[in-house]
């Protein structure tokens, strides 16, 4: 069954059968029988009669339902990948603060050093946040 906001899909396929035209659809959602959904690629050719008039068509669906899923999880793990990458950056960085805070923690007065353990706070929540989106493209991913 096709879904009904596709009916301009099929108006369209209609026409370009009638006028002789071959058609390819890479994705075409359809509804199966349960109601669940299945998106196919599609193939129609028309059929012609000796005398060259279209009597038929001949179409082909092949579900690439799971082709799609992998696909979507394949992209969702590269970007995991990438803000792993940004992620750990971020962190060297937060690292260098860190450890620069904490020398100088010694050697500043106490409202300097107050400075310094909310300089230390704010790193250490940054370093906190900058690995959750990567932990849920990770987990998105499979």
């Amino acid at each position: 069954m096709l879904p009904p906001e596709r009916r301009d899909l099929l108006d369209r396929s209609l026409a370009e059968l009638a006028a002789g035209r071959r058609l390819h659809l890479d994705e075409v959602r359809r509804i199966r029988r349960d109601g669940s959904s299945v998106t196919v690629s599609m193939a129609v050719a028309p059929i012609r009669d000796a005398t060259g008039a279209i009597v038929a068509v001949a179409a082909t669906e092949r579900d690439v339902t799971e082709k799609q899923r992998r696909i979507r999880a394949e992209r969702m793990e590269s970007l995991g990948q990438l803000a792993g990458g940004v992620a750990h950056d971020f962190n060297n960085l937060l690292a260098i603060i860190v450890n620069y805070a904490d020398m100088m923690a010694d050697e500043v007065t106490p409202a300097g050093a107050r400075d310094l353990t909310r300089i230390r706070d704010a790193a250490d929540r940054a370093g906190t946040s900058s690995s959750t989106p990567a932990t849920r493209c990770r987990t998105a991913a499979t």
